[in-house]
């Protein structure tokens, strides 16, 4: 991944891995990219992953208010 790409690409040869990327609704699978047809490339729009997480939490309005009041400073 760098700065100028649109993508984020992601190779494995693990099943488990290959399972939870293709259940995954916002990765999607590059066809025929390798000939061995063990390893997977799955690609997910940059604004969409965060490294150290993976796909970024698709959080709904409600849910984001009840996060907002949960971590607001409580009065003593």
């Amino acid at each position: 991944m760098s700065e100028v790409d649109d993508v984020v690409r992601i190779n494995s040869s693990s099943p488990s891995q290959i399972r939870k990327l293709r259940e995954h609704p916002r990765f999607e699978e590059v066809p025929g990219r390798y000939a061995d047809g063990l390893t997977v490339e799955f690609v997910i729009p940059v604004e969409d992953f965060v490294l150290t997480k993976g796909a970024k939490r698709i959080v709904s309005a409600e849910e984001r208010a009840r996060l907002a009041e949960r971590f607001r400073p409580q009065a003593a």
